[in-house]
């Protein structure tokens, strides 16, 4: 407690910040079942593989991160876009995926962006079927899907 009202002076008076109380807590992520979300983050305590007895802190983006970015993606996406050239519409969902990525990039967030990026080829292979009644045809009918859309751009 003497370090968390050293903690609220300090940023209330020297920094002339104040501290929402409702929102503020300490968090022991000692235990096994607490996190913490900060920035979209979720920081958690887990013990290193083969070594239990050490502990690491896990940054990874947070759950309500990757919805945001699901929607994000399903947005560029929709029906609602099939009027633009497949060209734009992948180009403006590598900007956003881009700066996702870069945003992310601290911590361990490499199962977040596996999730994301199938997602996403996935929400780009409906978008190409769903421009024409025929749908989409490949250049190459040997070549897959995922090898189609990367040549694309995404």
């Amino acid at each position: 407690t003497r370090l968390k009202t050293w903690i609220e002076d300090t940023l209330e008076k020297k920094f002339d910040l104040s501290i929402n109380q409702e929102k503020t807590k300490v968090v022991n992520l000692a235990n096994s079942k607490s996190k913490l979300n900060f920035l979209g983050f979720t920081l958690k305590q887990v013990p290193l593989r083969g070594r239990e007895w050490h502990k690491m802190c896990l940054i990874t983006p947070a759950e309500k991160s990757l919805v945001r970015a699901r929607e994000k993606i399903k947005e560029r996406t929709s029906y609602k876009n099939g009027f633009k050239p497949l060209r734009k519409v992948i180009k403006e969902l590598n900007q956003f995926l881009i700066g996702w990525g870069q945003y992310f990039s601290k911590g361990h967030p490499s199962k977040a962006f596996n999730k994301l990026n199938s997602y996403a080829h996935c929400k780009v292979y409906r978008f190409m079927q769903r421009r024409s009644q025929r749908g989409y045809k490949k250049r190459n009918e040997s070549e897959s899907w995922y090898a189609e859309i990367k040549r694309l751009g995404l």
